[in-house]
């Protein structure tokens, strides 16, 4: 029977390989792209906040929180937390 320690541990390095490698490499620049298309959803999605964003002259970093902590950082409640992470986690990483 695995360990409680043990079996979290699995679950972050699953994570970790399957979800976030693109953003574990040694350069920013799989990153950067990644994050390019974040602004390309917003685009598309919001035209005018897109345009407000090039017009402040924002680079694609300011998604950086988002992706990398799912989210949860925004979040207050807990349970919109838990709700967020079993969604990423139930579906294929480019979710």
């Amino acid at each position: 029977m695995l360990s409680t320690y043990m079996y979290c541990y699995r679950c972050v390095r699953r994570v970790a390989h399957y979800y976030l490698r693109d953003y574990m490499q040694s350069t920013m620049q799989q990153t950067t792209a990644i994050l390019e298309l974040v602004f390309l959803v917003i685009k598309h999605v919001d035209k005018r906040l897109f345009d407000f964003i090039v017009e402040s002259q924002v680079n694609s970093a300011v998604a950086a929180p988002w992706i990398l902590t799912w989210f949860s950082h925004s979040l207050e409640q807990f349970a919109d937390v838990a709700r967020l992470y079993d969604f990423f986690l139930a579906y294929p990483p480019i979710m």
